[in-house]
Order: C-alpha cells, then sequence, then structure tokens
C-alpha cells in the first residue's frame, strides 16, 4: 500500500498509468459548503473520469467523511457517473 498526499486536481495523471489503480481513497476531503466553491470539491464528472481512468476494471473508490450533506452530494455524482 502506498499514499500520495498531493493535488489530484492538477497532478493524478502524472502519477499512475491507465488501469494501475485497485482501490483509491478519499479521506475528509475539504466540504466546500458555499455553493462557488462546489466546483473544486474532489469529486466532480471530471475527476470521476480522472479516477476511472487510473482505476481499473473492478478497482473501487472510497469516500470518508464526515459531513453528511457532503457524502449525499458526492454519491451523487458517483451514482450517476457510473450508471
Amino acid at each position: 500500500a502506498s499514499f500520495a498526499r498531493t493535488n489530484t486536481q492538477k497532478y493524478l495523471p502524472h502519477y499512475f498509468r491507465k488501469a494501475q489503480l485497485e482501490k483509491l481513497m478519499i479521506c475528509y476531503p475539504d466540504p466546500h459548503f458555499k455553493r462557488k466553491k462546489h466546483r473544486q470539491r474532489i469529486v466532480s464528472p471530471q475527476l470521476l473520469a480522472e479516477y476511472a481512468f487510473v482505476l481499473r476494471p473492478g478497482g473501487r473508490l472510497y469516500v470518508v467523511t464526515d459531513v453528511l450533506e457532503l457524502f449525499e452530494w458526492m454519491t451523487n455524482y458517483i451514482d450517476a457517473a457510473t450508471k
């Protein structure tokens, strides 16, 4: 297991090849409560596409948060992206 604490919005494709990861964990991301800051959230359609690129088929994306509103927001985006 390895951990990388980095800005995935800028650098994720520089660290991993296509289908290289079995698991990707996002732990306690900044909730960015203000609506105008939602575009900076770590779960978005663009970033979900990048996560799908680096995850192998059948790979898992784990998200941990203690903010219910953020959890519901992220799961809505993840559900929509996986359909």
